[in-house]
Formats: structure tokens, sequence, C-alpha cells
């Protein structure tokens, strides 16, 4: 997790800015040591021959190309401009998947990952459970995986994606598009909240910029318009904008989601362990969930562990701070001859074992 990579402290002490440019003082390790960046372009990695096994290093370089747009990405790829398009250098465009489809090319890969929708719970609308639980029930993650994604995505009833030990099975927590249920929680919500129609409630909800994260946003959009009578306007801001809402909870609902860290569930279920913890952007905490995780903490038996582990998402899931929308998959294309460009289970490549056969 590079979140715990090393860094010479002699550097940092003399430079503390030393990681914002490629210069003398900017120190990189293993495999391949970074060369040039240049910003919103691209960035160079060459061959490292003091590394221990360099022997074993096939690749001489990676040339690494920052394209902001998906379009334009998939494009260069069809162009011949780039070897491989996919996870973790970018995104295959929606327009371009059924192309590469098509052309027999598209690979997918199940990734320990989830797209989801978090909720603030400190807002007066969203702050209502059954409010969150008619959102969370009246989304068609179906639709969503066959229709518009279509890059082999696995919808999601639950928080810890099914590639993780102990969380394989379908824990059957709720029915997908399951409209009428939506419908009953929300006219409790309703009531709840001393309004008399479904037509007086009005969500917000929040995406970053991205044809596919707009495409997704309009089809929920439509169903909670027609399978609740309630108003949604989607709000689309730039990431770095749009990042500070969500920590300010200036928001009711907001696109996110996250890649596993490591192969075991609380990589997805500590993060709301507290509203305290740093990527908890709901404001939403619980005395129950929180006493499941601490325990499991301590338990020693891996399948008494893994109980409590499946308790606390339980407790997650009956009270929906964060609707799970789909489970997700590496959509990936590359030419002909690239070899060992392999996922590990939270999609990573090792570019130590890449080659390029002519």
């Amino acid at each position: 997790m590079y979140t715990f990579s090393p860094v010479n402290p002699a550097i940092v002490e003399e430079n503390p800015s030393w990681a914002v440019d490629v210069s003398e003082d900017y120190v990189t390790n293993g495999a391949f040591i970074l060369t040039e960046w240049r910003h919103n372009s691209d960035y160079v990695l060459e061959k490292n021959d003091q590394y221990w096994d360099a022997d074993n290093v096939s690749l001489d370089g990676v040339n690494v190309q920052i394209i902001e747009s998906e379009g334009a990405a998939s494009s260069e790829f069809m162009a011949g401009n780039l070897d491989f398009l996919g996870s973790p250098y970018g995104t295959v465009s929606l327009d371009a998947i059924e192309t590469f489809e098509d052309q027999g090319i598209l690979e997918t890969k199940a990734q320990s990952a989830i797209y989801w929708y978090i909720m603030n719970v400190e807002d007066p609308v969203t702050s209502n459970i059954n409010i969150r639980r008619a959102l969370a029930h009246a989304v068609n993650r179906q639709n969503i995986v066959d229709n518009i994604s279509k890059g082999g995505e696995i919808p999601a009833l639950g928080y810890v994606p099914p590639m993780i030990p102990g969380f394989e099975e379908d824990r059957g927590y709720f029915e997908d598009a399951d409209f009428d249920t939506a419908r009953e929680y929300l006219a409790v919500g309703l009531e709840e909240l001393g309004l008399e129609d479904a037509s007086e409630l009005t969500i917000n909800l929040s995406i970053n910029t991205s044809e596919a994260h707009s495409v997704i946003a309009q089809d929920v959009q439509e169903n909670w318009v027609k399978e609740l009578g309630i108003n949604v306007n989607i709000d689309n801001t730039e990431w770095q904008v749009y990042l500070d809402k969500l920590s300010m909870l200036d928001y009711q609902v907001g696109r996110m989601g996250w890649t596993g860290k490591y192969n075991d569930a609380t990589t997805y279920l500590d993060m709301y362990r507290t509203k305290d913890v740093g990527n908890n952007d709901t404001g939403w905490e619980s005395e129950e969930y929180k006493a499941l995780l601490d325990a499991s903490d301590f338990e020693l038996d891996e399948e008494a562990r893994l109980e409590l582990l499946r308790q606390a998402e339980a407790v997650m899931i009956e009270e929906m701070p964060v609707i799970p929308i789909y489970y997700y998959s590496n959509a990936y294309v590359m030419k002909d001859g690239v070899k060992g460009m392999d996922y590990d289970a939270v999609g990573r490549i090792n570019l130590k074992h890449v080659s390029i056969e002519e």
C-alpha cells in the first residue's frame, strides 16, 4: 500500500516539496524509476539497473499517457498509439466498450472494489433512515451493469465485494430494483418529515465530472423520479471541488467508490467505524457497528471473526448510510504481444512482470 512506502528522511528534511516534481531530490525505487513527469500530459518510467532483480525485468521503460477524456483515450488506443488501456492507467469509454467487445479484444477481470452512493446523514432529508432505505431500494443495478457500464460488473447488494474471503456468498440483505418496498419506506419517511406527497421532496445527487458517472446518475434519477415520484437534481462538479463538498458534508447523496487496499473485509468496513475516520464523509456512526468491529479486532477464531464482520455489514445495510451500486470489474484492451499485464485482487498491475513480444 503506497501510503506506507518509505521515504528518504534526509531528502524530506532538506526539501519538503521534493515530491512535487522530478528533480535530483526525487527518490524512487523498485523495478522502475520515475525520470520524467510532464504534468497533465505523461510520465516516463525507466528500468532501474540497481534493482535487485533487474535481470528478470523485461521492459526498458514505460510511458504513461495522462488523458483526461475517456473517449480520447479509447481513440488513442484505436489509432495504435497505446499498448494498453484500462485501470489503473485509464478507463475504456462506455462508447468504446461495445466496439472492443465486437472486435473480440475486450477483457474483464473482477476486482475488489465497489461503486456506491454515500449519503449525508446530517442533512435534514437524508438523515431520515426511511428516505435512505427508499433511495437504496429504488436503484436498478442490473440495468446499470447490463446497459450502461457493460464491463462485467456485478450488482452490489452488500458492501464487501465477493472477492473478499468470507464474503463470497450472497448475503441476501435486499433485492435489486425493489420498487414496491422502496415506496413503502418512502411513505413512512415522508410522514416523518411532515410531507404529504412525494412531489414535495427534492434530492440533490452530486457527482464528479465523468461521462460514466453522468449516465449512471441519469439512470438512477429516472428511477427515483418515475418510481418514487420525487424530484431529483444532478449536481456535477470537478474532482477537487467535489471532494471538498463531500468532506464538508455539503451534499445530500454523492457518488464515490472504494478499492480494497488489502484482502480483508475491514478494508471496506473500517472506513465507517466512526464518523471521524478520514474517508467517512457521511457523518454516520453506530455504537453497535463500532462494537462489532472492535470485537473482531481481538477475535482469534477466524470463522467467529468473519461472523462479527458480517454482522457489522448487516448493521450498515439496516441503516443505509451508503447505497451499494455495483462491484467493479476491470475492463481493458491491449495490443497483441503485450504479456504479463495481470491484475492482483485489488486491481494493481506489477510492471516488473510485463513484456512485449514482437
